[in-house]
Parts: C-alpha cells; structure tokens; sequence
C-alpha cells in the first residue's frame, strides 16, 4: 500500500513539474514542498473517506 502511495505522489509531482517548470530543473527545495502538499492532499482524501465509510457503518 505504501509503494501505491508513493507511486501516486511521485505521479502527480512530476505531472506538475512538467507543466510549470518549462525545461528548467527546480530546486529541490520547491520539490519537497511539492511532495509534502500531495501526500497531504491524500491523507485529507483518506481522512474524508474514512468519515464517509464510518458514517454509512453506523446508520446502517
């Protein structure tokens, strides 16, 4: 599960990177924030997605 993760972060970085850099490397620093904010976007995915899950459990 963690590879999957990572695999999509990875993804969506480099997807980003494609389109706003224009052929120039960025610094590794505008990387990193860049991974950080996507692993944050998935864990707020996951936590939403947990909430929705708990919440169809117990109204059942």
């Amino acid at each position: 599960m963690r590879k999957k993760v990572l695999d999509k972060i990875y993804n969506e970085v480099k997807h980003s990177l494609m389109y706003c850099t224009e052929g120039d490397l960025p610094e590794k620093t505008v990387v990193d924030e860049m991974f950080k904010a996507e692993l944050q976007e998935i864990y707020r995915k996951a936590e939403n997605h947990i909430a929705k899950q708990l919440k169809k459990a117990t109204t059942v």
